[in-house]
C-alpha cells in the first residue's frame, strides 16, 4: 500500500494531500467546539455552520499560497513548519474575519487558539509520520535522476545536497560521515550513516554515484579515503578544494569525476621561486615538442613565470595550433612564436635560436612509444639521437645559455630501441658538457611515467573501459612509477635551474604502482564491476596479453647507485658514466654508415645501438660534471 502510494505521480499525490487536509481541518473544527462546549454537535456549532464550512477551503488556498503542497514529504525541512505556522496564522485570521463579517454569534474565543494549535500539530505531525512510514528514498527518486550518496555531512555536504535537489540530474539519497555522533541523524530529511556500511548502503539504495564532499581535508587524507571509495562499484566524484570554492556556494557544476591522478598523485611541494623563475622570467624560451603531453604542460608552467617570449616548436601542425590557441587564450600578454618543423633540421634550429635570441631550451621532442619505435628503428634513432645532437649543436653555435633534455627511465639499462635512443641522447648532452669553456650549460632531467601522457597506460585503459573492455595488461607482475604531468613539469624547470653542466637530475617518483591494481581501480572509478571467475556477471574483464618487445616488468631511474641530494626535496643528482665528445661522435658516425649500409637488416643496427647505449667495451669516465 505504502509503496503504491509513494510511486503515484506527483500530481495525484498532491490531490490526495489536499483532500486529506480538508478532512483534517473539518475534523479539527468539530473537535474545537467539542472540547470547549462538551458536546459534539452543539447549537453554537449548528447555528454557525454556514460560516464554518468556508473556513477549511479558504485555509487550503492559503496552504497552497504558502507553498505547503510544493514540498516533498520525504525531505521536509524546518522551513516547512515555519510556512505551516504562517499559513495557519493567516487561516485563523480569516476564520475570525468571517465570523465578524458574517456576524456569527456563539463562537467561543478559545476555539480560534485551539484551531491554530491543533491545525499546526495535525498538519505537521501527519507529514512527519508519513515521512517515516514511506519507503526508503531510492524508491522515491525519479528514475531519470542519478542516485547519489554523499561522503561528508558537514557544511559542504549539506550545501551539495541542496544543490543536487534543485538539479535535474541528481538525487541525494544518504550521507556517510566519520563523525559517529552524527550517525542516524538527518539533515534536510537525508539520513547520515556509518561509512563502514557503505558497500551495503550502495547496494540497498541502488546508488549509482558517490560524491566526496570534504574539500577542507588534507590531500593525503583525501587520497586514503578516495582509495577506499574506489573499491565501490559506483562512479566516484569529488568537489574541488575549499580554496577554489571562493564564493562559499557549492554548485552542481563544481562536482568533478575522480580521476586515477587523484589517487596516485602526491601532496604537491611548493616550487622554490628562485628556481622556477631563474631560466624563464624575462627570457626568450624555446620548447621543442611543444604540442606533446610534457611539452604542452611545460609551456603552461613557463607562461606563469612571464617569459619575454615563448617559442613553440612542433612537427605536428594540429598539436602546434592547439597549444598555441590555448596559451593565447589563457595568457594573452605573452609574446609567442610558432615554428612548424623538426629538430633533426639543424639549419632550422640555428635559424630559430638566432632569430628569436633564445636563452633557454627545454628539449622534449622525441618518439617515445616503445612498440612503435621498436618497429621504426631508423626514425626513432634519427629523431631521438640525431635530433638531440642537432639541437645541442645549434645551441652551442647560437650561444644559448641553457639546454635541458627531458629523458626517461627507459634510458636506464635500456631493453627497448626507444630506451637506447634516449640514453644516447643523454650521452650527447653529457659529452657536450664535458668539453668545458662553452657558454651553454647542458643538463638532463630523467623521470618515469606521467599520468595522462600520450604514451601512458592510463589513457589506454580509459579508452578500453569506455568501450566496455577488456582491459589488457601485459603481465600481472608489472610495476611502473607515476607522476602527474604538472608536478613533473614544475620539477623539470627547477632541476634545470640548478644545473652547472652535464648533470643527470632524477625526479622523485614515489613508490612504484602495480599496473594490475591500477587497472582495477580505474574500472571501479568508472562505475563498473570487475569480471572475474568469482564474479562472472561483472562488467569489465582484465586480460593478460604478454610482455611486448622492449618492455620491462619494472622500471628504474639509476644507472649507478651514486646519487646526492639537491636543494629541492624531490630532485636528486646522479653521477654516471659518459663518453668524450670526440669518441661519441665517432661512434655516431659509424652508426650512421651502418644504417646506410644495412637499412634492410635491422638486427645489426639494433646490436650496435644497444652496445653504444650501454657503453660496452668502451673507456669511460665517471664523475660529477
Amino acid at each position: 500500500m505504502l509503496f503504491q502510494l509513494a510511486n503515484l505521480p506527483r500530481s495525484q499525490k498532491k490531490i490526495l494531500l489536499i483532500l486529506f487536509d480538508l478532512f483534517i481541518l473539518n475534523g479539527i473544527l468539530l473537535a474545537c467546539f467539542f472540547i470547549r462546549l462538551g458536546e459534539p454537535f452543539s447549537s453554537n456549532l449548528l447555528d454557525n455552520l454556514h460560516v464554518l464550512v468556508l473556513v477549511p477551503p479558504l485555509n487550503l488556498m492559503l496552504f497552497y499560497y504558502f507553498g505547503l503542497y510544493n514540498k516533498v514529504i520525504r525531505f521536509l525541512t524546518p522551513k516547512f513548519f515555519l510556512a505551516s505556522a504562517k499559513a495557519l496564522s493567516a487561516g485563523t485570521a480569516v476564520f475570525l474575519g468571517l465570523v465578524v463579517l458574517m456576524q456569527a454569534e456563539g463562537v467561543p474565543r478559545s476555539v480560534y487558539f485551539m484551531y491554530w494549535a491543533l491545525g499546526l500539530s495535525a498538519i505537521g505531525g501527519i507529514r512527519l509520520l508519513a515521512r517515516e512510514l514511506l519507503p526508503v528514498p531510492n524508491q522515491l527518486v525519479d528514475d531519470k535522476k542519478i542516485r547519489v550518496g554523499i561522503y561528508g555531512a558537514g557544511a559542504a555536504g549539506t550545501q551539495l545536497a541542496q544543490a543536487l535537489r534543485s538539479s535535474r540530474e541528481y538525487a541525494p539519497i544518504f550521507f556517510v560521515d566519520d563523525n559517529h555522533e552524527l550517525w542516524n541523524w538527518e539533515i534536510s530529511g537525508i539520513k547520515i550513516f556509518d561509512p563502514s556500511k557503505l558497500h551495503h548502503l550502495v547496494k540497498a539504495f541502488e546508488v549509482q554515484e558517490m560524491i566526496f564532499s570534504i574539500p577542507s581535508l588534507a590531500r593525503s587524507d583525501q587520497q586514503k579515503l578516495l582509495s577506499k571509495l574506489a573499491n565501490l562499484p559506483v562512479k566516484i566524484r569529488t568537489l574541488p578544494s575549499i580554496v577554489n570554492l571562493v564564493d562559499g556556494r557549492i554548485r552542481v557544476e563544481d562536482i568533478k569525476r575522480v580521476q586515477i591522478e587523484d589517487l596516485l598523485g602526491r601532496k604537491p611541494v611548493d616550487p622554490i621561486p628562485e628556481l622556477i623563475q631563474a631560466n624563464i622570467n624575462g627570457k626568450h624560451v624555446l620548447v621543442t615538442g611543444a604540442g606533446g603531453s610534457i611539452g604542452s604542460e611545460l609551456c603552461r608552467q613557463i607562461v606563469k613565470q612571464i617569459p619575454a617570449k615563448l617559442i613553440l616548436l612542433e612537427v605536428s601542425e594540429y598539436a602546434l595550433f592547439r597549444i598555441h590557441s590555448e596559451l593565447k587564450r589563457t595568457n594573452p600578454k605573452i609574446h609567442y612564436a610558432t615554428i612548424l618543423g623538426s629538430v633533426v633540421d639543424e639549419e632550422l634550429m640555428i635559424d630559430v635560436l638566432k632569430t628569436h635570441s633564445v636563452q633557454t631550451i627545454y628539449h622534449t621532442a622525441a618518439y617515445k612509444h616503445v612498440p612503435i619505435v621498436e618497429k621504426n628503428i631508423l626514425a626513432g634513432y634519427r629523431n631521438n639521437v640525431l635530433g638531440t645532437k642537432a639541437v645541442a649543436e645549434a645551441a652551442e653555435r647560437a650561444g644559448v645559455e641553457r639546454m635541458i633534455l627531458i629523458s626517461t627511465d627507459k634510458a636506464v639499462r635500456p631493453s627497448s630501441v626507444m630506451g637506447a635512443t634516449k640514453r644516447l641522447a643523454e650521452l650527447v648532452l653529457q659529452a657536450k658538457a664535458k668539453k668545458g669553456r662553452q657558454q651553454t650549460v647542458f643538463t638532463i632531467v630523467r623521470f618515469g611515467n606521467v599520468l595522462g601522457s600520450s604514451g601512458s597506460v592510463v589513457p589506454i585503459f580509459r579508452g578500453q573501459i569506455k568501450k566496455g573492455g577488456p582491459v589488457t595488461i601485459t603481465d600481472d607482475r608489472m610495476t611502473r612509477y607515476f607522476m602527474t604531468i604538472p608536478e613533473a613539469a614544475q620539477l623539470v624547470i627547477q632541476a634545470g635551474a640548478m644545473a652547472s653542466g652535464g648533470e643527470v637530475f632524477l625526479l622523485d617518483m614515489g613508490e612504484p604502482v602495480k599496473i594490475l591494481d591500477l587497472a582495477r581501480k580505474m574500472i571501479h572509478l568508472s562505475g563498473f564491476s570487475l569480471k572475474t571467475k568469482e564474479n562472472p556477471n561483472g562488467d569489465i574483464e582484465i586480460q593478460m596479453i604478454g610482455i611486448r618487445p622492449g618492455e620491462k616488468l619494472t622500471e628504474e631511474l639509476l644507472i649507478e647507485n651514486a646519487t646526492s641530494d639537491s636543494i629541492h626535496p624531490r630532485i636528486k643528482h646522479a653521477s654516471e658514466q659518459h663518453l668524450e665528445e670526440k669518441s661519441l661522435y665517432q661512434k655516431l658516425q659509424k652508426m650512421e654508415k651502418l644504417i646506410q649500409l644495412n637499412t634492410k637488416e635491422p638486427s645489426l643496427i639494433i646490436f650496435e645501438l644497444f652496445k653504444l647505449a650501454k657503453l660496452e667495451s668502451e673507456t669511460t669516465s665517471r664523475g660529477e660534471l
